[in-house]
């Protein structure tokens, strides 16, 4: 009866808590949110028509995320990156890796991921996420070590 009663006072705390906020609890990141990813040109950023490009799928899951990418170098290793870490937000040289894979002959990668990087999409910063080549980032030191944007896929559109 008094583990009942205590549970309940928790969970009567949490709900008035909730409630006060109201309206202020807006997420930021939705489940079943795609982010596109594109070839840009690095002297304006504008998009680089039939450019490369990339479909990251459910990237607010928490869980579990996919990347399909297509017109790549071929037979090259990729690697997904938030542009930013939790101590440093966006500034250089600093990245978190996510994940990575290697595309095939023809220019296609296709990997998951299960990263939990929800907690980089609350910070109120629109975030950066992008597809750079493995051999421009030592993720071990979660930094980017080079610097070649006409080798990198940018979010099209922010979350």
């Amino acid at each position: 009866m008094k583990k009942a009663l205590i549970v309940l006072v928790m969970i009567c705390v949490l709900a008035t808590t909730v409630m006060a906020l109201g309206t202020n609890i807006k997420p930021v990141c939705k489940l079943g949110t795609t982010l596109n990813l594109v070839e840009k040109n690095p002297s304006d950023w504008s998009v680089v028509s039939g450019g490369a490009k990339a479909t990251i799928m459910d990237i607010c899951n928490p869980m579990v995320y996919l990347l399909k990418g297509y017109s790549l170098a071929p037979n090259t290793k990729y690697t997904l990156i938030y542009y930013g870490d939790a101590t440093h937000n966006d500034v250089w040289p600093y990245a978190t890796c996510l994940g990575s894979g290697t595309s095939d002959f023809f220019g296609r990668v296709l990997f998951g991921g299960m990263p939990g990087f929800g907690k980089y999409f609350n910070d109120g910063v629109n975030q950066k996420i992008w597809l750079i080549l493995s051999s421009d980032v030592d993720c071990a030191a979660g930094k980017m070590t080079k610097w070649n944007p006409t080798e990198y896929l940018f979010e099209y559109n922010t979350i």
